[in-house]
């Protein structure tokens, strides 16, 4: 059951709709990045079995790996507002603005349903 300041801005539906969202947007980066994990474990691998001058000839590698390595931190990042976002669903302060206070509308929600920020005070954090 989820708190009643939610229940007043969204309905027991929308919730549900916008957790189970919440959920698949969870599962989807966590297989995202186990899969890139492990293809650059493979990647890694095969480097570390050539010889030094064939490694010379693959210095791009170390920026595509800070690439890649970006690309897991942002993915960690998406994790961590999912989490948030369904921590805020059972305690109940999800669809409530973090600055402002107002509900954060349903459509926006379901656009961007890890949003802390209604759209003004987004439009505010980000100028």
């Amino acid at each position: 059951i989820y708190a009643e300041q939610a229940m007043t801005y969204l309905t027991q539906t929308e919730l549900e709709t916008l957790k189970w969202m919440l959920e698949e947007l969870r599962r989807g980066v966590e297989e995202e990045a186990r899969a890139k994990t492990e293809i650059l474990a493979a990647e890694t691998e095969a480097l570390a079995l050539e010889s030094l001058d064939e490694r010379d000839n693959f210095a791009g590698s170390e920026s595509r790996e800070q690439v890649e390595g970006t690309l897991l931190d942002r993915q960690l990042d998406e994790l961590r507002d999912v989490s948030s976002a369904l921590r805020r669903i059972e305690d109940g302060s999800y669809g409530t603005c973090i600055d402002c206070g107002n509900p954060i509308g349903y459509g926006r929600l379901k656009a961007y349903p890890t949003a802390k920020r209604c759209t003004p005070c987004q439009a505010k954090q980000e100028r």
